[in-house]
């Protein structure tokens, strides 16, 4: 009765396993026909890379006449692995560091304790973005009215800061796209950054 029961849980176990492998196998080439699809609409170079279950894809070209790469990377090991969607325009177009994000919990709480960010006299827009530079009148020139009109269309969709370091302008999104909404959700931030971009010039 005993090895009834213990092949049953390892045929039972067996099955558990297959199950997920073509499962994580249908997620994968479904993502990969979402970024072939958008890359073509991109004109940009599709290509993927396996690593373990998992297939990562990269885009890369130029977007607006500025080299960019938009790519897949897990970050962590083992349990603590986390897949990170990001894009980098690199070289960065701009010659000096800023942030943009969103007001959180701890950004509030730093406030309360004299933590500055730039603000534009809007209470509304105040409340709802953080945004920070050291070069603050060249941050505010660049993020004029029209900007921060733009800014307020994608307040739903900005899961993560838009960063511009000496490592390029960036933005990451915590998970990949299984499905075409997510990544349209980040397209609208990634025109946000184009659209800073040509602001620039």
């Amino acid at each position: 009765m005993e090895i009834v029961v213990l092949v049953g849980f390892f045929a039972l176990l067996i099955g558990i396993i297959v199950l997920s492998v073509r499962f994580v196998k249908k997620q994968n080439n479904k993502k990969i026909e979402l970024f072939k699809d958008w890359a073509l609409r991109l004109n940009l170079q599709h290509e993927h890379k396996k690593q373990l279950l998992a297939k990562l894809n990269t885009l890369s070209g130029e977007l607006d006449g500025v080299p960019v790469v938009i790519y897949e990377h897990i970050v962590g090991s083992g349990k603590n692995q986390v897949l990170y969607t990001t894009i980098n325009f690199a070289p960065n177009p701009f010659d000096f560091d800023f942030r943009i994000g969103k007001e959180g919990f701890f950004s509030k709480v730093g406030k309360a304790f004299g933590g500055k960010d730039i603000e534009f006299g809007d209470e509304e827009f105040d409340k709802k973005f953080l945004l920070k530079s050291k070069e603050e009148s060249r941050f505010r020139s660049l993020m004029d009215f029209r900007m921060q009109g733009e800014l307020r269309t994608i307040e739903k969709q900005l899961k993560g800061n838009i960063l511009s370091t000496n490592a390029g302008f960036t933005y990451s999104l915590v998970g990949g796209f299984s499905k075409q909404a997510k990544l349209e959700e980040f397209e609208k931030v990634m025109s946000f950054m184009r659209t800073l971009i040509k602001n620039l010039r």
